[in-house]
């Protein structure tokens, strides 16, 4: 993990994969109960979903941050390396997205060529 005196580049790959070792698995999170609300029930073999609790969220850079929890979901390239990650920032009931203006984005390298759009209607 990065540290403090070395920290990811803003929206690079090593952000990526630092925002996913940071998050937890699903199983049990408001990430469950919102993948469940969705109809997605079987949550086995979820390791490229994960949860966090206070992630980041910004609705333009002249804005204050704020915390939300949010999905995060890996992206990773041909090889299975992480080289991005999506976020879903979620309502704190786990019933929706949350009700900002833009409830996901990515971080890191996010082409299509690796991008299951079946799963992320957003690579299309």
């Amino acid at each position: 993990m990065a540290s403090r005196s070395n920290p990811a580049p803003s929206g690079s790959p090593k952000a990526a994969r630092r925002l996913f070792a940071m998050s937890q698995p699903i199983v049990g999170t408001l990430a469950a109960t919102y993948l469940r609300n969705r109809g997605l029930a079987a949550l086995s073999n979820t390791a490229s979903l994960r949860f966090h609790p206070r992630c980041y969220y910004r609705p333009d850079r002249h804005s204050e941050t704020e915390t939300w929890p949010a999905l995060i979901a890996s992206v990773t390239d041909l090889d299975g390396a992480i080289a991005g990650a999506h976020r879903t920032w979620l309502d704190p009931k786990g019933f929706s997205d949350a009700t900002h203006n833009q409830t996901e984005r990515a971080v890191g390298n996010h082409p299509r060529d690796f991008c299951d759009s079946s799963f992320f209607p957003a690579c299309l």
